[in-house]
């Protein structure tokens, strides 16, 4: 009882404080943020640029495959801006992926530097192997691993790959825990990022203070 009588007695000599009510407003603009600007399961979108410099069947047979996965059935003529043009691709959409044709290979680099898609590639046939050559525009910051990958997602037969993965044993440490979702995930970000802000209001208080009292004044007299 003495604890909880100090706390409520602590609790009414915070709230005659400007302090007080400024960590309950940004609670509340946190809360909001939480609850309805952060989508409780987010699934987000992969793109993809891709340049085609294939021979005819060999393209008509690749865009076949595309439209066997896009939710239409077909492609989609879009525009994008680069700089001041308007470029023309077309869009093969499926769930979580976005695939656009672009047809000169600069102006797909050039959106690629400028949108950062998930991968910018152009495809080309290689005459001396009879196979497909695949040229990545990765953006600099990817893992060893996901390099290593991409050297070897091409060249390897992809049935084997995922037979080879599905071989590996996991074993969980722990079972019957349930996986976060994005709220729960973003919470503990949320919270470290309201007590920094209240060290920068205190910061911003001093600031204040000195200039209304002058005690850098004060000690330069000194």
């Amino acid at each position: 009882m003495k604890l909880w009588s100090s706390y409520l007695k602590e609790l009414k000599l915070s709230s005659k404080g400007f302090y007080f009510y400024v960590e309950i407003a940004m609670t509340v603009i946190l809360l909001i943020v939480l609850l309805f600007v952060i989508p409780e399961n987010y699934t987000g979108t992969q793109e993809e640029y891709l340049t085609l410099d294939l021979p005819k069947s060999a393209e008509e047979m690749f865009v076949s495959e595309l439209e066997k996965e896009d939710k239409d059935g077909k492609a989609e003529v879009i525009e994008l801006k680069l700089k001041k043009r308007v470029i023309l691709a077309d869009l093969y959409e499926w769930e979580g992926q976005e695939v656009y044709i672009i047809e000169d290979e600069k102006d797909m680099i050039d959106l690629a530097e400028k949108d950062r898609p998930l991968i910018g590639a152009s495809l080309s046939w290689n005459e001396e192997s009879s196979s497909l050559k695949y040229d990545y525009y990765i953006q600099g910051y990817e893992s060893d691993r996901l390099k290593n990958f991409y050297k070897i997602i091409n060249n390897k037969n992809i049935n084997q790959i995922v037979e080879n993965s599905n071989a590996v044993e996991v074993k969980s440490l722990e079972t019957g825990y349930e996986q976060l979702n994005t709220r729960q995930t973003a919470l503990p970000a949320l919270l470290t990022f309201n007590g920094s802000l209240m060290g920068m209001f205190i910061m911003a208080a001093y600031i204040f203070l000195d200039k209304g009292e002058g005690v850098i004044k004060a000690y330069a007299v000194t």
